[in-house]
């Protein structure tokens, strides 16, 4: 009997014994039921996957979920947990094939991980739970986390038919998310188990900012905009996109979408991620066609919110373009800029935050900051302010989340540190430039472009929009290790023009 014929049997098996309990218990306790069903599907779906259980990153990692789990752990970190802990046995059974060379890239990532393990070595932290005089161990944790599952997936040799599967299990994760995401928000019950309602790990939002006066927010939509997006720009040209009923479909949708959320920077990431899709799937005269578009079409944005104003949160999303959006939201929205640079001058230009700006103070933070954002989150009245702000920004400067990827990476690994993260995520993008360039014109294209496209938009995004370097790591990681496994595995000749 192969191995395939062992492993349905052992399925059926644990099934069976599953459904019986499963029938026993339903009537009694309904939320085991539940994990009980979940817990089983996976396995039975990781077991099923064998060698593929790379695969389960691709899928879990686009829905970008916050599972209400012990330690709150994304979708993405349960995947990379499973993948380690199922590929491990696979490789020592040689049931893995693996053979690694040593690139560029990986000179920078090694650079990047000793600025994280010198601020750790000087201000060692603990995970709360375990005591200790700083806390944010977490940080660390996930960071070794995403450097272990890209050394594995760097060295992987899978078939060209799997990379072709990567696609479409990217493409329906990401339809799956969204389901998911809008299911959560019209049913907050079920949505909160899966971080459908309090999911606000976006690395463009603004969430930490808003305040009750201000127009609402959809962070809902965030991450399936930035999918959908991206998914248009991997299949066709933005531009050409317009002349496609089905894909011109996709393009108005993701527009309404950015604005919706609310946030001026997601429509900036999804202009950023359609001009780059426009560049490497039509060239810079359909750029410069697309432009001329676009400048049409915010003129007749703005002539129907004259007629008929667009909704609050839509119209501070479009704010810092002209148009003739209330004066209210653009008020609103320069505000928010306002403090947001006093927030980077507090920082920057005082000891209070940052001890060391040269090199760093670690992804922690002490016990005091801790509690001093404990009690403002509380509204406590006895907090003395540090800064002279009000207890809103007071409370974001305690956490370290300065709403600047640049500001917040100096306070982590500081000016030497946010050089090396800058240089890495530029030689990324180069690495990503010319492993499309090597697919073009194959029917790995699209898989190059998915995987490549938020790789040359993240230093930009990182720099000028907002972003964190927990954030950043995980793309730089992830889009590493896809960006390897296609590098290896595309079974086409380098061209002499493209390989210097």
């Amino acid at each position: 009997m192969d191995s395939a014929k062992i492993k349905v049997l052992l399925i059926l098996i644990l099934l069976t014994f599953v459904a019986v309990y499963l029938g026993v218990s339903a009537a009694t306790a309904q939320v085991e039921v539940v994990l009980w069903v979940v817990g089983t599907t996976g396995l039975a779906v990781c077991v099923l996957l064998g060698d593929r259980i790379w695969m389960l990153l691709a899928f879990l990692g686009i829905m970008s979920l916050n599972l209400r789990l012990p330690g709150g752990p994304t979708s993405l970190l349960l995947a990379q947990a499973i993948f380690m802990l199922f590929s491990v046995p696979l490789f020592f059974l040689r049931k893995l094939r693996y053979r690694f060379h040593f690139k560029e890239i990986d000179l920078w990532l090694i650079l990047l991980t000793i600025m994280i393990l010198q601020v750790y070595v000087r201000n060692p932290v603990s995970i709360s739970i375990f005591g200790g005089d700083t806390v944010g161990g977490k940080a660390y944790v996930i960071y070794a986390v995403g450097l272990v599952t890209y050394a594995m997936l760097a060295g992987l040799t899978v078939s060209p038919r799997d990379l072709t599967i990567l696609y479409y299990v990217f493409i329906v994760g990401g339809f799956v998310g969204f389901g998911l995401m809008t299911f959560g928000y019209f049913v907050p019950a079920i949505g909160m188990w899966y971080g459908a309602v309090y999911n606000q790990n976006s690395g463009y939002g603004e969430m930490s900012t808003v305040e009750a006066k201000s127009a609402g927010r959809l962070p809902f939509l965030t991450e399936p905009t930035k999918f959908f997006a991206l998914w248009l720009s991997s299949k066709v040209s933005p531009l050409a996109a317009t002349i496609k009923p089905l894909w011109f479909l996709v393009l108005i949708m993701t527009i309404v979408f950015a604005a919706l959320t609310g946030y001026r920077n997601m429509i900036a990431a999804v202009g950023l991620t359609y001009v780059v899709g426009i560049l490497y799937r039509g060239g810079f005269g359909q750029l410069l066609i697309a432009g001329f578009i676009s400048l049409i079409g915010l003129a007749l944005l703005a002539v129907v919110n004259m007629v008929n104003p667009l909704p609050p949160n839509m119209q501070r999303a479009l704010s810092f373009l002209p148009g003739t959006w209330e004066e209210r939201y653009i008020h609103e929205s320069e505000e928010s800029t306002d403090w947001r640079v006093d927030i980077w001058k507090e920082v920057i230009l005082t000891k209070r935050w940052i001890h060391n700006k040269m090199m760093g103070d670690g992804l922690g933070y002490s016990k005091k900051e801790l509690q001093l954002q404990m009690d403002l989150m509380k509204g406590s009245r006895v907090v003395m302010s540090m800064s002279g702000f009000d207890s809103h920004r007071e409370s974001i400067l305690a956490s370290g989340d300065y709403h600047s990827g640049p500001v917040q990476s100096v306070r982590v690994i500081g000016y030497v540190g946010l050089f090396v993260l800058i240089v890495t995520m530029i030689r990324l993008g180069v690495y990503a430039h010319r492993v499309m360039r090597r697919c073009k014109n194959t029917e790995y294209y699209s898989m190059a472009l998915f995987v490549g496209i938020p790789l040359i938009c993240a230093p930009f995004l990182f720099v000028f929009i907002n972003g964190t370097i927990q954030l950043i790591s995980i793309t730089i990681f992830m889009g590493a290790g896809f960006l390897r496994i296609i590098d290896n595995n595309v079974p086409i000749s380098i061209r002499p023009d493209i390989a210097t």
